[in-house]
């Protein structure tokens, strides 16, 4: 009987955010340990349920744990990512004989010291050293990883989602990971891997893999796994708010035995990615005209406008009042806006009680370098405890927690405040809070990639504003410092020899 371990963490850091996560953020959220590692799985949106997927009865699964840190955040305390080693290592040397381990990583993680830049690969190495020996390591990675050579050099596989938005393919991927593992714990392959980082950052508004140009991307790479000898390849777009090195654009080939044909492969598709890098630019819409195409809107449907710079899922901080302040001075009507995180307005409006009519300073306090406080003066409509169950295409079905929420309404705009950062990507965050986002002219969004497609059936345009914030997707307002240069599209010569 193979003995096989299972575990994840997933952690994306936008570094240049100042929120930190500590150990006591990593326990108290979903932090699955034990036989909750597998019985829990599906909860947890990793590729663990792809690996628990194969048909052997004769494997006996050993859970590590699970840990999925908050969003809104930047890098790990040193704490908080020696806590998260240590778990996994002594789980892992506890559990005596193993055949493999198999991880469900983000390979965003950053630590907050500077020999943390790559703290997945650290992970990797420490759990790979109190493996017993001939312990093979699959790895599945989310799409968004910045894949560094000792995170390759820690597996023997590793595979990244490949579908986006969101990641549909994890239990595939997942599955596999598993497949080749369990082939080379039998002996019927020997995979090798490479690694080719061409030097781009890519804009998520032009990641969707079904179209163009990433539509382009993806098929190169199925067409390349298809060659004799090639086990597996990912294309991998990078996590553009890291700044360390390795951030950006990265491809990885698994072939059985020969290395050099892995490496020939890796580095011909990033040439070939490299080559489509002007199909990538984004051509964001400034605040100002997104309003006048707001005041100028009418119907039958709402128009949409996104704000990807205080995305908390790209570590934004969730509060900027930026968009909000405009829409109120130009005098937009009959609008929805969400979210705005900012407990300390939340607890003021709980006091003041439904209907009574408020003055706030809200937002501007978690993010200041972009930021600050705007005076509000509106009415308490609505105090819900901001759970809600996606409605929407995505996700359907699952469960959110805005934590306490208020909805203010001020000057013809129905402002949604919570104590947790959220783009509201799915409509369940305004019907939640009794708004019914088709019956408004204008709904902002702090969701650039889920948002417009969760509202696709409700909303007659979509706009991706140039907000203020760290989750920015212009990527020249952000103070790089560690970041591999020259780099598309920072700077104008770029080459990749």
């Amino acid at each position: 009987m193979l003995r096989i371990a299972v575990g994840s963490v997933v952690h994306e850091a936008n570094t240049f955010s100042t929120r930190r996560i500590d150990w006591s953020d990593v326990i108290s959220n979903p932090f699955l340990t034990g036989q909750d590692v597998i019985s829990r799985a599906s909860s947890m949106d990793t590729a663990i349920p792809g690996f628990l997927e194969t048909a052997d009865p004769e494997i006996e699964w050993v859970p590590l744990l699970s840990s999925a840190l908050p969003a809104g955040a930047g890098r790990l305390t040193v704490a908080a990512f020696e806590g998260l080693r240590r778990a996994f290592t002594e789980r892992a040397h506890a559990a005596g004989h193993l055949d493999a381990c198999l991880l469900s990583i983000g390979g965003g993680m950053v630590g907050d010291r500077h020999d943390m830049e790559d703290a997945d690969g650290q992970l990797l190495v420490a759990l790979r050293e109190v493996l017993p020996r001939g312990c093979r390591m699959g790895i599945a990675l989310d799409m968004h990883a910045n894949v560094t050579e000792r995170m390759l050099s820690a597996a023997d596989v590793m595979l990244a989602y490949q579908t986006f938005p969101p990641h549909w393919d994890k239990s595939e991927i997942g599955r596999k990971v598993a497949e080749l593992i369990f082939g080379a714990v039998r002996g019927e392959i020997e995979p090798v891997m490479a690694l080719a980082r061409p030097p781009m950052l890519l804009q998520p508004e032009a990641q969707d893999t079904e179209r163009s140009p990433m539509r382009e991307v993806m098929r190169l790479g199925k067409e390349a796994s298809l060659r004799p000898g090639v086990l597996a390849v990912s294309m991998v777009a990078g996590f553009a708010w890291c700044d360390v090195p390795e951030a950006g654009t990265s491809v990885i080939v698994v072939a059985d035995r020969d290395r050099p044909l892995a490496q020939r492969t890796a580095d011909d598709l990033a040439h070939r990615w490299f080559e489509l890098r002007d199909g990538f630019r984004f051509r964001l819409t400034r605040i100002e005209d997104a309003v006048d195409r707001a005041l100028a809107h009418v119907g039958p449907r709402p128009l949409l406008l996104c704000d990807p710079a205080d995305n908390a899922g790209a570590g934004g901080a969730g509060d900027s009042v930026g968009l909000l302040a405009r829409l109120l001075d130009r005098g937009v009507r009959n609008a929805a806006f969400a979210t705005l995180c900012d407990p300390t307005a939340v607890a003021a409006c709980r006091v003041a009680g439904i209907g009574s009519a408020v003055e706030l300073e809200l937002g501007g306090k978690l993010d200041p370098a972009h930021s600050r406080p705007l005076r509000v003066a509106g009415r308490v409509a609505t105090l819900t405890d901001g759970k809600y169950v996606n409605q929407g295409p995505l996700w359907t079905g699952a469960r959110g927690d805005l934590g306490r929420t208020a909805v203010l309404e001020a000057q013809g705009v129905d402002i949604v405040i919570t104590e947790r950062p959220n783009g509201a990507f799915d409509p369940a965050v305004f019907t939640s809070v009794g708004i019914d986002p088709r019956q408004k002219a204008v709904l902002v969004v702090k969701s650039q990639i889920f948002g417009p497609r969760s509202y696709s059936g409700i909303v007659q345009e979509t706009i991706i504003v140039d907000g203020e914030g760290w989750a920015t997707t212009d990527f020249r307002k952000l103070p790089y410092r560690r970041l591999r240069r020259p780099i598309f599209p920072l700077d104008p010569e770029v080459d990749y020899p």
